[in-house]
């Protein structure tokens, strides 16, 4: 009797054995697969940018387009060397001329990604939010390295990210208030709820400490203002970039009526009212530039919105007055050329002076227009187009 519980006990001993045996099987990194079939791994590093350190004990999840179609990954933590093995699944054994991609990855922390398998995420498409402490990448085609062991495929993933804050940043057009037309790269948008004038002209983006970003406008052909590139450090928690697309407007704007009014005093033609005008264009500029330092949003779209309108208007009636010179330079040219037939026919009558009245005339018609070029703005006006 006491042989037999010896026995029962090794057996169950045995059985337990075996059992671990089969769980460490079912978990082996080699794990079998079927006929034909392979089993697909992905290995991910995630390390810190400049420093090369491994960023531990955060959760990552990514989705990779493959010849099986869309897999996902994850989530999944990291270990303490910032690795993850991930078993994507056992797949039919078939291959594709295009590479595996990344199409999205998904990051717990304040974290920006900079580096995707030596591919700079801003000289990739992508859009990126950042919600309840969560970055989201969608929308990536980032090519993966692909390699083959025996009957398993491993996807390598080498992603690099910095340490990121939250700043925010003046995102919305100057001049006609349309919202959020700029691109902030890299970076990552936080989605929030609260609504004001500040967040109705602001938004917060996730961006990387100690990092350059770049600010351009979504469309550069209805949006014509400059990048902008700031280097974000700890310092840093608002970027008034209204102010600078501001800056950057009235400058132009103010600098072309400049020239277009010192052409035409040039001519010799009296503008007192336009240069008035011009005047108080300067101090509207620069008081809506002062409202949005402040920013005041409110009181300085409208100043700018007046000032783009005054300055259209002014446009227009320079533009007029060139074409009222013209105008007025054919009307003299045909005065100077009825003059001089008028004078030729009374100095040479007769009929076989035809030569020398022809030769008078232009002449005299030669002389009435250097004479009008030189007196009259409007003519001088026309010449100077003519010459451009």
């Amino acid at each position: 009797m006491r042989v037999n519980k010896i026995v029962d006990k090794y057996r169950l001993l045995a059985v337990a054995l075996f059992s671990l045996v089969i769980l460490f099987a079912d978990f082996s990194y080699e794990a079998k697969c079927s006929d034909g079939t392979v089993n697909v791994w992905l290995t991910l590093q995630l390390r810190e940018y400049e420093t090369d350190m491994p960023i531990a004990n955060t959760s990552i999840s990514l989705v990779v387009s493959t010849v099986w179609g869309n897999l996902q990954a994850g989530p999944y933590f990291t270990d303490e060397h910032g690795n993850a093995t991930i078993l994507l699944g056992e797949y039919p054994d078939k291959t594709s001329k295009s590479p595996p991609r990344i199409t999205r990855i998904t990051l717990v922390g304040n974290y920006t990604i900079i580096e995707v398998n030596n591919v700079f995420i801003e000289d990739a498409e992508y859009t990126a939010e950042y919600i309840s402490g969560t970055v989201d990448y969608r929308n990536l085609r980032i090519a993966i390295l692909q390699e083959k062991i025996d009957n398993n495929i491993f996807l390598q993933v080498d992603c690099r990210v910095l340490r990121s804050k939250i700043i925010n940043i003046s995102d919305s057009d100057p001049v006609t208030g349309d919202q959020s037309i700029i691109y902030v790269n890299p970076s990552a948008k936080v989605i929030s709820e609260e609504v004001g004038e500040k967040e109705f002209y602001e938004s917060q983006y996730l961006v990387p400490l100690d990092y350059y970003i770049y600010i351009t406008t979504v469309d550069s052909e209805k949006y014509s203002y400059p990048p902008l590139k700031i280097l974000i450090d700890e310092n840093v928690s608002f970027i008034n970039w209204m102010y600078y697309a501001a800056s950057f407007y009235t400058g132009n704007e103010l600098e072309s009526l400049e020239r277009e009014i010192n052409w035409f005093k040039s001519a010799g033609l009296s503008l007192i009212h336009e240069v008035g005008e011009y005047g108080s264009l300067k101090n509207l500029a620069n008081r809506s530039l002062n409202f949005y330092q402040k920013r005041e949003y409110s009181a300085a779209l409208n100043g700018m919105k007046l000032f783009a309108r005054r300055v259209a208007d002014l446009r227009e009636w320079l533009s007029n007055q060139r074409n009222l010179a013209l105008l007025s330079a054919f009307g003299v040219s045909f005065f100077a050329y009825g003059t001089a037939s008028i004078l030729s026919n009374f100095i040479f009558e007769e009929v076989a002076e035809n030569k020398k009245r022809l030769l008078t005339k232009i002449l005299l018609f030669i002389l009435l227009m250097l004479l009008f070029s030189y007196t009259n703005p409007s003519s001088k006006i026309a010449c100077a187009i003519l010459i451009e």
